[in-house]
């Protein structure tokens, strides 16, 4: 396991969760943007205040995994669920931040949480702060790719930076790709782009019970 100098709270879950969030090829070049901000709106929902997801959606398109560890009880979202939203999305690729912004109202019209769209183009954004502020940021840039394709034009979640050492300054990224969960990238590479982020402002938080630990359902926060 990579630690950062800095992580947002419960960064396991992102650094353990390597096929179980919701993956789909979608559109001419992908739909990363969906599957970053699902991964989000997950992390709000079983760590922050339930209700990002519905009740509906949660037996739709999420399945519990019995076991006698946290970061082997990370719960499958289907791979369906990124497509579907895309689709709800009238297709739409290539998002920038007001289309994110656009997208969030529409997933999360109607639901009991109260949130705000934090965003910010890349000259103007910080990351860290961010995540110093406990929350997972999308960035959105020019990443190198995995497959040695070069620099592509990528959607991925930052969820801890460095500050010091060989790293400092670079951030710990989950790709959004299986098994690609602990990436550490460097914004010297991001020529373009922006940072997006959900932040909580829920009144009254509930928890979701969806971590099965020997039959027993947790709350991520509590884990």
């Amino acid at each position: 396991m990579v630690t950062a100098d800095h992580e947002i709270p419960y960064s396991w879950f992102f650094k353990y969760n390597k096929t179980q969030f919701s993956y789909s090829d979608g559109g001419s070049n992908g739909i990363c943007e969906y599957i970053a901000f699902l991964l989000l709106a997950e992390y709000n929902d079983f760590f922050v205040s339930k209700g990002y997801f519905s009740d509906e959606e949660v037996n739709k398109y999420i399945t519990t995994v019995n076991s006698d560890s946290r970061e082997k009880s990370i719960p499958v979202v289907s791979d369906s669920f990124a497509n579907d939203l895309f689709e709800k999305n009238n297709k739409k690729e290539t998002l920038n931040c007001g289309d994110l912004n656009n997208l969030s109202n529409l997933f999360l019209k109607d639901k009991k949480v109260k949130y705000q769209n934090v965003w910010a183009y890349w000259l103007f954004g910080n990351p860290k702060d961010v995540i110093n502020n406990g929350r997972p940021d999308m960035l959105c840039g020019y990443f190198p790719d995995i497959a040695d394709r070069g620099n592509i034009a990528h959607n991925i979640v930052a969820y801890g930076y460095f500050d010091k050492g060989a790293y400092d300054g670079k951030f710990l990224c989950h790709y959004g790709w299986d098994n690609d969960t602990q990436c550490i990238v460097d914004r010297g590479v991001f020529s373009s782009g922006y940072d997006w982020s959900l932040m909580d402002k829920t009144d009254k938080k509930e928890k979701r019970y969806i971590f099965d630990i020997n039959g027993d359902l947790k709350c991520g926060k509590d884990l």
